[in-house]
């Protein structure tokens, strides 16, 4: 800070340096104000924007209709052997034309059709 003084009784004089001293102080300080670096604004990142849903929840529950199995009957006829009473007539036995027998084979369904009791399995013979 500069400040000047004078000797003399002159009030014009005190008036003038009081006048001098505070426009050097107000130039200080304008001077301090303008050789400040403002700091750029920094933008601060945000999440990114995403959809809001709309729509609300219904009371209801949703009901889904099936229609009746549209497979056809050779998809329905899939099966795999897993098992067999070998117990009562073993592999390989022969038999008297006329005799009568039982004999058990064990099937698993492997198809995507439901087999219900109206479901019937013919044995039958491959024919070539």
């Amino acid at each position: 800070m500069l400040m000047i003084t004078a000797c003399g009784s002159n009030v014009d004089n005190e008036s003038a340096i009081q006048t001098a001293v505070a426009e050097t102080v107000a130039a200080q300080h304008s001077n301090i104000l303008t050789n400040t670096q403002i700091p750029p604004t920094t933008l601060i990142p945000t999440q990114t924007p995403y959809q809001i849903q709309t729509s609300l929840p219904t009371p209801f529950s949703t009901v889904i209709a099936t229609l009746p199995n549209q497979n056809s009957k050779a998809e329905c006829a899939k099966a795999s052997l897993t098992g067999e009473n070998t117990d009562v007539l073993p592999d390989g036995t022969i038999l008297k034309p006329g005799t009568q027998f039982t004999k058990t084979w064990f099937i698993t369904n492997t198809s995507t059709c439901v087999w219900d009791t109206s479901y019937k399995i013919i044995f039958g013979a491959e024919i070539p």
